[in-house]
């Protein structure tokens, strides 16, 4: 085994397995298979490396690989889409007894925003947790979908003004 490829992809793993398992978690229905996930996304990957594949934007293809296996565990399972609240205890990360209160509103209101984002079609949801959630830029977005930058600015503005309209009934603090 080529020890680069091996210190590659261990990198790759360190800094984007958090991130994939919260974009993994986002999607599905449980921990476990988001978890399933991750893992499977992590070992496509380095099945690639290992064969020794040029890969100009690694963070671009996990995200494609992770979204393919999104689409198969929903083609397979063919359940309707949740998310448990349980897999983001590392957003509220490090508050104090002292702004519990604050927490709690927090937690609350990104409650509220995860079930609206819910009700949008999903390639709102898509661009609204690639962008927002993950904090991927417009052009990575763009080449992680296949599509032009252009394009995905258009759906997120209308990701946007969609999430609006669902959110314009509930009060967030």
């Amino acid at each position: 085994m080529d020890k680069n490829a091996r210190n590659y992809f261990e990198g790759l793993f360190e800094r984007s397995s958090k991130a994939m398992l919260r974009y993994a978690a986002l999607k599905v229905a449980d921990s476990q298979a988001a978890e399933d996930i991750t893992a499977n996304t992590f070992l496509r990957l380095w099945e690639r490396i290992r064969a020794g594949e040029k890969i100009e934007n690694p963070r671009a293809l996990l995200y494609v690989i992770a979204h393919g296996l999104v689409v198969d565990h929903y083609r397979k399972a063919g359940r309707q889409k949740s998310v448990s609240l349980d897999l983001f205890d590392d957003v509220f990360e490090g508050e104090t007894e002292g702004d519990i209160t604050s927490a709690i509103n927090d937690r609350l209101n990104y409650a509220a925003v995860l079930s609206a984002t819910q009700k949008l079609k999903d390639e709102y949801q898509e661009v609204l947790v690639l962008h927002y959630v993950q904090d991927i830029s417009i052009s990575e977005i763009a080449e992680i979908l296949g599509e032009k930058e252009n394009n995905v600015r258009v759906r997120l503005h209308r990701a946007l003004a969609k999430l609006r309209d669902v959110l314009a009934p509930i009060h967030i603090s």
